[in-house]
């Protein structure tokens, strides 16, 4: 038995291949691919990287959301987006999806109760193969904006996730970017976790500058609990940069291959 008390192998599976390749194939059991992508249109110190332009508005209570457009082409026999996925989380942090049916710039409520949102995909479409207008995702009654899918991309550019119960989130890649054209232009990231109370904590920080793209790798992997939510965070500006990039890989794991 090794030291630390681990005794789980991760794979007994003939095919040599790295865990995070085996992880994103479903060729491991209690392990799957995490993968975030973010846009910030106009970045500003304190927010996050999404479309919303703020920081990420995590919620307390679990609450009904409601999806409508900006064109009234994505709508159940449009040319844009005909269906969305929510996926996201319940109030015992659970996961909770389901695909919801656009109603054009009418709001659509959904089934589920959500405390998090994860992601926002669209699922079917008419001639035009994606989504028309913006899509926003909201609380039930024009609340706080949860998701923004822009038009013509297809799903929300939020780099924000909550790792559901029971489980534990290996991050092993952070690529942030900034937008802009002069030397002086610059944008500060800050690794955030937020717990379930909303306390955040920033960790690492990573400078940018336009036109030169900043990955790093962590080797050993950064370890977000059950329950904590994951952001990358604009915590300084330099100049004026015109838009700020975020993603985040990781590796979801079940903590039940961790005993």
């Amino acid at each position: 038995m090794a030291s630390n008390g681990y005794v789980k192998s991760v794979s007994q599976d003939p095919a040599i291949m790295p865990i995070p390749f085996t992880s994103s194939l479903g060729r491991v059991a209690g392990h799957s691919r995490v993968a975030v992508y973010g846009h910030s249109p106009t970045p500003g110190a304190g927010t996050d990287v999404w479309e919303g332009a703020s920081a990420y508005p995590f919620q307390t209570v679990a609450s009904k959301l409601e999806i409508l457009s900006a064109s009234a082409n994505d709508t159940a026999a449009g040319t844009g987006a005909r269906t969305m996925m929510i996926t996201g989380l319940d109030a015992n942090f659970n996961p909770l999806s389901e695909v919801i049916t656009m109603n054009g710039v009418t709001p659509v409520q959904s089934v589920g109760t959500y405390l998090r949102v994860n992601g926002l995909n669209i699922m079917t479409s008419g001639s035009g193969h994606t989504n028309a207008g913006d899509i926003t995702l909201r609380l039930t009654g024009a609340g706080a904006t949860q998701a923004i899918a822009r038009a013509g991309y297809g799903y929300a550019k939020s780099c924000v996730y909550t790792v559901p119960a029971n489980m534990t989130l290996l991050v092993t890649d952070v690529l942030p970017e900034c937008g802009g054209t002069t030397v002086t232009t610059g944008i500060v990231f800050g690794f955030t976790r937020v717990d379930p109370t909303l306390q955040v904590q920033i960790t690492n920080e990573y400078t940018t500058l336009p036109g030169a793209v900043l990955q790093r790798t962590i080797i050993t992997g950064a370890v977000v609990p059950a329950t904590y939510a994951i952001t990358i965070r604009m915590t300084k500006l330099n100049g004026a940069p015109t838009e700020g990039f975020a993603s985040l890989n990781g590796i979801l794991v079940d903590n039940t291959q961790l005993t």
